[in-house]
């Protein structure tokens, strides 16, 4: 059994479930997905998706509370000499007292999975602070792909031949694409919003502007950039339209005041991720993004990188 806690939003979260799909069917392994409810994102996973059916092997998602499994273990695994070891400095009933006030209560089923992390030998523990020493190393003039690409460079032979129990916690892409995310299929309500707004697509070009908290994103892919590849586009292209998705309410009004009837939307319910409408709203928002003709996305955002593989498309980051 691999037992995988994917972190960060909604695309990080994604492209680490894909990648661990991709590696149980070449191993047998089976895959629990401990899929935290938190600021990042808020919202289950049954509230966005399906439930993959694979054949393979037994996938199982389940929902977990803010902190799972750190706040309920006092180390990862059985041995306590590795670099980056996760050891709790608090006694054990301080935190079991912080996770009462916190209303953090495990089911029966989460209770048993405490139980196996615990046990597992420390060379079967793989945290994220760990991979990201390595991802974090590169150059920040880098691209998403780019990064994810030398990335696996060094990491795929760890993770390609799994034997025998693990945790993983991980942000990132941890083996090559293989499905472009076919096994994820949004639930009913939202695909039919997505067909919906597919229909309006003519000569539609895709645009991802990331502002909120990825200073990366805003510095190099400054709204002005985009401006300027809209304008360029235009020029050759007069019928284009674009699809926007973005975080940021005052770029929306911008972009929409400049080109008037070329931006095309989808209304926003919620900007804050911790808010489940948020999320509801930006997978709506990504596979529209993945059935535009080409991607014109922001530096460092694995959003814009994700619609565009599930669309197989072309992306350009704008910097």
């Amino acid at each position: 059994m691999i037992y995988l806690k994917p972190i960060g939003g909604l695309c990080n979260r994604l492209r680490t479930i894909d990648s661990l799909i991709s590696i149980c069917k070449n191993t047998g392994q089976d895959l629990t997905v401990l899929w935290v409810l938190d600021e990042s994102l808020n919202c289950s996973f049954e509230e966005l998706f399906n439930i993959p059916e694979i054949k393979e092997f037994k996938f199982v998602i389940l929902d977990c509370p803010v902190g799972f499994p750190e706040s309920f273990l006092k180390s990862y695994g059985k041995k306590s000499d590795g670099s980056f070891i996760y050891n709790s400095h608090e006694l054990e009933f301080v935190r079991s007292l912080k996770n009462v006030l916190k209303q953090r209560y495990l089911s029966k089923l989460q209770k048993s999975v405490i139980s196996q992390i615990r046990n597992l030998d420390y060379e079967h523990v793989v945290v994220n602070e760990q991979l990201s020493v390595l991802y974090n190393s590169q150059n920040i003039n880098n691209s998403v792909r780019e990064l994810d690409e030398n990335f696996l460079k060094i990491v795929e032979k760890k993770f390609i031949d799994l034997v025998g129990d693990y945790y993983i916690s991980s942000c990132y892409r941890v083996y090559p694409i293989v499905n472009n995310y076919t096994y994820f299929k949004p639930v009913p309500d939202l695909i039919e919003k997505v067909h919906k707004k597919k229909n309006s697509f003519k000569n539609t070009f895709g645009l991802h502007i990331r502002r909120s908290d990825n200073t990366i994103s805003k510095d190099f892919s400054t709204t002005d950039l985009f401006v300027h590849k809209i304008n360029e586009i235009l020029k050759n292209e007069k019928d284009a339209l674009f699809f926007l998705s973005t975080d940021d309410e005052k770029t929306k009004i911008e972009l929409e005041f400049k080109f008037k009837n070329k931006i095309i939307t989808n209304p926003v319910s919620n900007y804050d991720r911790n808010h489940p409408d948020a999320i509801k709203d930006a997978v709506l928002d990504l596979y529209c993004l993945s059935n535009t003709k080409k991607i014109f996305g922001s530096h460092h955002s694995s959003f814009s990188q994700t619609a565009a593989d599930i669309g197989g498309i072309e992306e350009e980051t704008v910097r």
